[in-house]
């Protein structure tokens, strides 16, 4: 429900080299994958969904287009990150 306010601190913390200090490696990959336009999860989704999945209209962008238009032009320039090691993204 929140996604689309992540990616312009998710962006901001990548350029300014804080990863690692932002200490949840998940979130920069839920933002990825919600800024992505296409989902990597769909099939799975739609199996569990008994085909029903219809992916949320939201993502892929925010409410703002000036993020959405920094995310795609910088986001593939953003320096790598440092990880923490702490991706509790399944936890």
């Amino acid at each position: 429900m929140n996604g689309v306010a992540w990616p312009a601190t998710a962006l901001a913390v990548r350029f300014m080299g804080l990863t690692k200090e932002w200490n949840h490696d998940a979130f920069f990959d839920y933002t990825d994958r919600w800024m992505s336009p296409v989902d990597p999860y769909a099939e799975n989704y739609k199996k569990i969904a008994d085909g029903k999945y219809k992916r949320n209209g939201n993502e892929g962008k925010t409410y703002d287009k000036f993020i959405d238009s920094m995310w795609a032009s910088h986001r593939m320039n953003a320096p790598e990150p440092k990880w923490a090691g702490n991706n509790v993204k399944w936890v």
